[in-house]
């Protein structure tokens, strides 16, 4: 039986219109596509231009916190809040908020981990713990302080296997204030989504490979879009980079590029169907 697979391409459109203070032109050779795949696929043309919007896209990363000091994050984060201890301190010993980061807005360097979107204001909430461990009441915390900051985008690339009522509410709240939650479908090996990402109205995200195949360690449901999660060149806390898999991974990439499109900039109402912009393919 031929199998459907979804990929992420270009979402967006960016108007000519748009007053911008600032522009980056991004180009990859093929050297680069050998050693970021993902980046190439999202953008067949080789090449965007990102402009900066008067009121830069705010996106809170829900995650383990963020190395602030790795140069091509330095100056990306604008607000810190660590959940589990209530304090700025969000220090990323575990390593994955660090990667996600990276994937959605790293500024160019010598690594070929290029961000998607450089000119993004992120807000770094450490809900993971330095094992990697997470709790619902942090998360849940975690989306009531970006809702309090007015962030445009949440992006959460993990997930819990139970409903709880409460994240489902506190998800729903900030959906209907306008803000869009992208998070991963989870690395469950045929079995059912992760919450919050089985949510109706929270964009889900599988991943697949170079081949554009289905990930053999994706969950099985309804996954709203598939985007690159194999074989993906990430930064570690420690400024390394180096070649990881997840649905995480891939959802990072969905967020950054829903944060360049400009359709948020005038309706973060639109309807979510309406953001997924997918290429089906047979296989």
């Amino acid at each position: 039986m031929k199998k459907s697979i979804y990929y992420l391409m270009i979402m967006f459109i960016l108007s000519a219109c748009d007053s911008s203070n600032e522009e980056i032109k991004m180009k990859f050779n093929e050297v680069e596509c050998q050693k970021n795949w993902a980046m190439c696929l999202v953008f067949p043309d080789k090449e965007y231009t990102i402009n900066r919007l008067d009121k830069p896209k705010k996106v809170a990363i829900l995650d383990s916190g963020i190395n602030d000091k790795h140069p091509a994050l330095r100056g990306q984060i604008v607000a810190k809040y660590n959940v589990i201890n209530k304090s700025k301190y969000t220090k990323d010993k575990y390593g994955h908020g660090t990667s996600i980061a990276g994937i959605i807005a790293a500024k160019q360097n010598d690594e070929t981990v290029q961000g998607i979107n450089p000119l993004i204001e992120i807000y770094d909430v450490k809900v993971i713990d330095d094992q990697g461990g997470g709790e619902v009441s942090h998360v849940i915390e975690g989306i009531k302080w970006s809702m309090d900051k007015k962030v445009d985008l949440i992006n959460i690339s993990f997930g819990f296997k139970q409903d709880v009522p409460e994240l489902r509410k506190v998800v729903d709240e900030a959906i209907e204030r306008g803000i869009i939650i992208i998070a991963s479908a989870g690395n469950n090996y045929g079995l059912n989504l992760d919450f919050p990402a089985r949510y109706e109205n929270v964009i889900s995200v599988g991943s697949i490979n170079k081949k554009l195949e289905s990930s053999s360690f994706n969950s099985i449901g309804e996954i709203d879009i598939f985007a690159p999660g194999e074989g993906i060149l990430v930064f570690q806390n420690d400024n390394k980079a180096v070649l990881e898999d997840g649905s995480s991974l891939a959802t990072a990439y969905v967020t950054g590029v829903l944060s360049l499109n400009s359709i948020l900039k005038h309706n973060k109402q639109i309807k979510k169907e309406n953001r997924i912009n997918v290429i089906t393919y047979y296989r």
